[in-house]
């Protein structure tokens, strides 16, 4: 499963906070600056990788090699950084940076991987800021009946589709039928 986890943090308890920034712009006018808060990302994959579907070293370079800062790849530099602990991926930012791209960048990997019909990304339950991959069922039952959206169909056509179901019978049990004559 893979959680992906955002958090903004600006200093803790006690930290030394500098006073406010300030930029003078045309004519002297004061623009306030706003401090940079930092992003946190955290990309679980434990359930993947403990089952041996998947490799977290290859997504981590994959998301290296993909990541994109001011439009560029490969651009991240000291703004964006990627580590890794043990099933655990932790990409900091200290730029605006989207969880949903994040979350693309993951479903990419998983579909080049042919692992997207298996896994999905969804939220930890524990953490409403968190993803997590869970295994999806790949063999989902049909429904027995298949439902026609009957409006603005002919009703003519739908009292002989109705007619129809009801006096025909499937190839297999036509054959069956003949068969037994």
């Amino acid at each position: 499963m893979v959680n992906v986890a955002a958090k903004k943090s600006a200093g803790g308890k006690g930290a030394k906070r500098p006073g406010k920034q300030v930029l003078k712009g045309k004519g002297g006018k004061v623009i306030k600056v706003s401090k940079k808060s930092q992003l946190k990302f955290n990309i679980d994959c434990s359930h993947p990788v403990e089952d041996g579907i998947m490799n977290c070293d290859d997504f981590k370079t994959y998301l290296q090699t993909r990541i994109k800062v001011a439009g560029k790849t490969g651009n991240m530099g000291k703004d964006v950084s990627l580590g890794r602990e043990k099933h655990r991926i932790t990409l900091s930012s200290s730029v605006p940076f989207s969880k949903r791209y994040l979350k693309y960048l993951t479903k990419k990997y998983l579909k080049k991987n042919n692992l997207r019909d298996w896994l999905r990304v969804s939220k930890n339950h524990t953490n409403h800021n968190q993803n997590r991959k869970h295994h999806r069922n790949p063999t989902r039952k049909p429904s027995a009946k298949t439902q026609y959206k009957m409006k603005g169909m002919d009703p003519k056509f739908l009292r002989n589709l109705k007619f129809a179901k009801k006096h025909n019978l499937s190839h297999a049990q036509q054959v069956k039928k003949a068969a037994a004559k």
